[in-house]
């Protein structure tokens, strides 16, 4: 997710054999579809639009769905002018082939990390009085775009309109974004002062976040992150995310997991840097600290506590086992770094451990292993971190609910109910219920029996009615919850399984390992 990160090819491999049978290049080579959309040779420069969520079959045709996310870097693209497709689209590739036979593109030149970070959903519909195969993908951005599978032609209109530009020296953004008129938005997509949740008690923080918001770059949800802070919402980790889409195949019906996370982006310049032989551990820990952690830390490692903490002395807090351990397995928001060698976590501790690695003396790199080539003095580079917006007490400063459970008919394009998903059961122990659970990582599953199953942070497996989202059974577990249930049947029986290895809780720190469990459930005979 850096400048320079390779491209994300789709590659289809002979399952008997190995041998790869096909590659479809998302950053288009020459004389490609799409190769126009991009700068001259970008796929030998550029990566991303890589599919890192899931992808989807339609046995019977052959075609393969693939859900595509931003170019990158992320959040500046002035060495990456154009369309960029097939960034942020959804592909319908031959099976067998790899051939294109359609693609949509949800987001123009990205600049937001707004990925398709979910599967995309095969369904059947009656659509203007006849019955039609369609595919349903939602994204970050909280919207709902349904197509026949086979023609890639939307159901219900789509327009291209006029969105903020930006502002930054070389930037190019796309004048336009699309818009689906129909179904309506499972997210909000603006985040003003009068959004402010109410658990934000204390006077001055709440003074301090009308302050950032009200003097912050806030156009709507295409506002272009600039030099200034720049208001994100539903934010790069918001909206639909981490597989939360769901369908009942047989009548049309779609269900979404979201959450409103607002972010906060502003950036800044940075030259790129090379470890060099010469460096020392505490170097090298500095450009991995560069790569790996800067974005959500900070250049200062002051972070965004209680969410993103403090790494300023925090060798003085942790001992060494203690901030290994979180790197390798991750901590709140902090996904787990379990591809950093041993050698690479020792240097990123002994950075952290270093006198001077504080916020006002950071470790420098040497001279030698900051050289840059020719073009990437001609090109800056700006970087922003995620910008997650969190309030001391470990919560979004948006007003709940912070995760929603939104049920559609595609049969009509309209929603058929809503409700918040989850608690917080510090909240709960106020009295506080229908917050939704914070900072969600899961999806939902749905039966045929007409249930939906989801597991969350809040130590909850629930068992909702499929027509209304009433709970009909739940249960807590010893440890939170993330991913999609899974429901598969074993002589004549049926089973649901959840993965319990999640911190419970808002701002909870993961010191220690965590001893996380599958856990199984016996649905009672009938599946009733």
């Amino acid at each position: 997710e850096e400048y320079a990160s390779g491209p994300g090819d789709i590659r289809a491999f002979n399952v008997r054999t190995g041998q790869q049978v096909w590659s479809f290049h998302t950053v288009p080579h020459p004389g490609e579809f799409g190769y126009e959309t991009w700068p001259k040779d970008a796929w030998k420069t550029v990566g991303g639009a890589n599919s890192w969520s899931e992808l989807t079959l339609d046995e019977k045709r052959g075609i393969v769905y693939i859900p595509t996310a931003s170019p990158k870097y992320n959040f500046y693209g002035a060495d990456r002018k154009g369309a960029n497709l097939f960034s942020d689209s959804l592909l319908a590739l031959d099976a067998r082939t790899g051939k294109r036979l359609w693609h949509f593109q949800m987001v123009h030149h990205d600049i937001w990390d707004y990925d398709n970070a979910t599967a995309p959903k095969l369904l059947t519909v009656m659509h203007n009085g006849k019955r039609v195969d369609v595919v349903a993908q939602v994204g970050k951005e909280g919207f709902v775009w349904v197509f026949n599978r086979v023609t890639g032609e939307s159901l219900w209109p789509i327009e291209e309109r006029p969105v903020p530009r930006s502002d930054m020296p070389g930037e190019d953004t796309w004048p336009t974004q699309p818009v689906p008129l129909q179904p309506p938005p499972f997210a909000r997509q603006k985040f003003t002062a009068g959004d402010l949740s109410p658990f934000i008690e204390d006077p001055a923080e709440r003074a301090r976040f009308i302050d950032e918001i009200q003097s912050a770059r806030n156009e709507g949800m295409f506002t272009p992150p600039g030099l200034r802070n720049t208001v994100q919402m539903p934010g790069n980790n918001g909206g639909a995310n981490w597989g939360g889409a769901a369908v009942n195949p047989t009548d049309g019906t779609l269900y979404v997991v979201s959450k409103d996370l607002p972010a906060m982006l502003k950036l800044e310049e940075r030259r790129p840097q090379k470890a060099s032989a010469s460096d020392s551990v505490e170097q090298r820990g500095s450009l991995l600290y560069e790569t790996n952690c800067r974005s959500c830390h900070g250049a200062d490692h002051k972070g965004q506590p209680p969410a993103i903490p403090s790494l300023v002395a925090v060798t003085t807090r942790l001992t060494q086992s203690q901030i290994k351990n979180t790197i390798r397995q991750g901590q709140g928001p902090m996904p787990a770094f379990s591809q950093l060698s041993q050698g690479e976590v020792d240097s990123l501790v002994a950075y952290l451990s270093a006198n001077h690695a504080t916020a006002s003396n950071p470790v420098p790199v040497s001279e030698e292993g900051s050289t840059a080539s020719s073009e990437d003095v001609k090109l800056k580079h700006y970087y922003s971190g995620f910008g997650f917006m969190i309030t001391s007490s470990g919560l979004s400063p948006i007003a709940p609910p912070w995760t929603s459970l939104t049920a559609y008919d595609l049969n009509t394009g309209t929603i058929k109910w809503k409700i918040p998903l989850g608690e917080v059961p510090e909240l709960v122990a106020k009295g506080f219920k229908n917050t939704g659970v914070h900072y969600p990582k899961i999806g939902p599953v749905v039966t045929a029996g007409g249930l939906i199953f989801t597991a969350s942070r809040d130590k909850k497996v629930r068992a909702l009615d499929k027509d209304t989202g009433r709970v009909r059974w739940g249960t807590e577990l010893g440890a939170g919850m993330e991913g999609i249930p899974a429901v598969y049947e074993w002589h004549g029986k049926e089973y649901l399984v959840v993965c319990a290895s999640a911190q419970a809780g808002i701002g909870a720190a993961a010191s220690n390992p965590i001893h996380g469990a599958y856990v199984a459930f016996a649905l009672p005979d009938g599946g009733k």
